[in-house]
């Protein structure tokens, strides 16, 4: 029986450890010596980003800026008025009666048991209702009422999903009336049901 001799064993062990460690000290001295950058990796401390940070008390023409930037806001929101593009046009005043708005129906969907239909208000309206009236000419008329919602820059009818089971296939004449006790405003579309 041959026996291995433990110190050969150790030779090898012990050249790889030293290797080791002086290609770590070799690395941290690398980076030491060039200012912490290493492949043009540069390590970012705590204080550095700390210091871009401006800490110190607001001054009075910053209090005053941000104040009148807030009331600005508070301004625009509650009474829905702003001077961006996507502000809708103001409803059309009549000599008799209430003020017309414009409305688009945006969507018709069909599915496998639902028609959606979808509508939009071209005026900021805090509450309404939406009248929809599905009529096929000489047969019936289905009419539903939903609430409005109010959006950024419109209003919209909350929706009106009719079950497929009550309609019959063919051509519907779709009209949607937006009222409320200032505005009124109405829109029309034809629909094919399958």
């Amino acid at each position: 029986m041959k026996t291995i001799s433990t110190n050969k064993l150790k030779k090898p062990v012990g050249v790889t450890a030293l290797i080791v460690l002086a290609l770590l000290a070799c690395s941290f001295l690398y980076i030491y010596a060039f200012n912490g950058t290493f492949f043009g990796w540069t390590p970012k401390s705590v204080s550095d980003e700390a210091s871009s940070i401006n800490l110190n008390t607001p001054s009075a023409e910053q209090i005053s800026d941000g104040n009148a930037s807030k009331q600005n806001t508070i301004d625009n929101s509650s009474s829905k008025t702003g001077t961006g593009s996507d502000q809708p046009p103001a409803p059309t005043p009549q000599p008799t009666g209430k003020s017309v708005v414009a409305a688009t129906i945006t969507s018709v969907n069909e599915s496998d048991t639902m028609l959606e239909i979808r509508t939009v208000i071209y005026s900021i309206q805090k509450d309404g209702t939406c009248t929809l009236s599905l009529t096929k000419q000489g047969t019936n008329t289905i009419t539903l009422t939903v609430g409005a919602q109010s959006l950024p820059s419109s209003t919209t009818c909350k929706g009106f999903d009719i079950p497929l089971s009550e309609l019959e296939s063919g051509t519907w004449e779709a009209m949607v009336v937006y009222e409320n006790d200032a505005v009124r405003g109405e829109a029309k579309k034809a629909i094919t049901i399958k």
